[in-house]
């Protein structure tokens, strides 16, 4: 159809049956761009959700594995300067289930506080003889000491430092084995587990060796100086009493040192 100047006049899709394709591809990119924004809110609110479930889903094993442990660290990547525990237990050694073997620590509790009483008893302390204990003051840490300065309450130094066998859990079992509840320890204890506690293991009432170190994994330079000088000055440090531990070829040794 044309007017009267010449030109054509198309029909309106809606005046002459036909489609404006043109304005079905802007509906369809609007309708394309709400759909975007639906999954975007969409993916916003569950996103959280999803991330909440999952935390707590891993903090739920993790819980389970803290309290119930399986033995080892559990998994763990080594980076150059850093270990990432990705699901870890007994992380410092006491996160763990009881152990099979007690690693004699309470023998060399009882055996070392047995020694200290017995030397008490058997040296000589002023003018009547009195051997009866009794403590410089109340503070914890302080050896119950005779007149003549003979400890009842000795000092054992520790020079192993394994995972199971270590001078803190020799303090633990030195307290949880005291005679009755707030008591104090059986015996002190003395960290002598770095090379800075040399001038201190002459010192000592006793000392806690381990034997076997030449076929041991891993052995501290403090533990290395320690069978020197008792090799050295056989007649400072005299091998008293020994126990089993679960290492190859291996026992822990009780030595007296004499000043």
């Amino acid at each position: 159809m044309y007017s009267q100047q010449g030109h054509a006049i198309h029909g309106s899709g809606l005046a002459g049956g036909g489609v404006d394709f043109g304005l079905l591809g802007i509906g369809s990119r609007v309708e394309g761009e709400r759909s975007e924004h639906r999954g975007a809110r969409r993916l916003k609110a569950v996103a959280p959700v999803v991330v909440l479930v999952l935390v707590l889903a891993w903090a739920a094993a993790s819980f389970f594995n803290a309290q119930w442990p399986r033995g080892g660290m559990g998994s763990y990547i080594d980076t150059p300067r850093f270990r990432w525990m990705v699901f870890a237990r007994n992380y410092f050694g006491f996160d763990h289930a009881p152990q099979p073997d007690d690693w004699s620590l309470p023998q060399i509790i009882d055996t070392t506080a047995a020694l200290g009483l017995q030397e008490t008893q058997t040296t000589p302390s002023g003018p009547q003889g009195s051997t009866n204990p009794k403590p410089i003051s109340d503070a914890p840490n302080d050896r119950l000491v005779t007149s003549a300065g003979i400890t009842a309450r000795p000092m054992l130094g520790v020079v192993v430092n394994l995972p199971y066998i270590n001078p803190s859990n020799i303090s633990l079992y030195a307290r949880l084995l005291a005679r009755k509840r707030g008591a104090l320890p059986l015996i002190n204890v003395d960290w002598l587990v770095n090379e800075s506690a040399r001038p201190r293991m002459s010192t000592c009432d006793y000392i806690l060796v381990r034997t076997g170190l030449a076929e041991a994994e891993w052995v501290s330079p403090m533990e290395r100086f320690a069978e020197q000088e008792i090799r050295s000055h056989p007649d400072r440090y005299v091998r008293v009493a020994s126990f089993p531990i679960p290492l190859r070829n291996a026992e822990a040794v009780i030595y007296k040192c004499y000043h």
